[in-house]
């Protein structure tokens, strides 16, 4: 299921309702960090990422978000 929202709707509240299931998996606003490492390219650049990356969302490959993660040597 793809929930998309506007602002200020109630989207956060859907999200937490689907997540009280346990064999549900929510990901709230899965482009935002996309939109900040290549907010600066053309809108065509964030375009193809952001479809790129909501493919390999559904496809349940998150490896797609390494790309845009910011490098941390303490994680856990």
């Amino acid at each position: 299921v793809l929930v998309l929202s506007s602002w200020r709707s109630g989207s956060s509240f859907v999200g937490q309702l689907f997540s009280q299931h346990p064999d549900v998996f929510y990901l709230m606003e899965p482009a935002w960090h996309v939109w900040t490492t290549l907010s600066q390219g053309s809108a065509a650049t964030l375009h193809m990422a952001v479809r790129d990356l909501m493919r390999s969302v559904f496809l349940c490959d998150m490896d797609v978000f390494d790309a845009y993660m910011p490098q941390s040597r303490n994680l856990s």
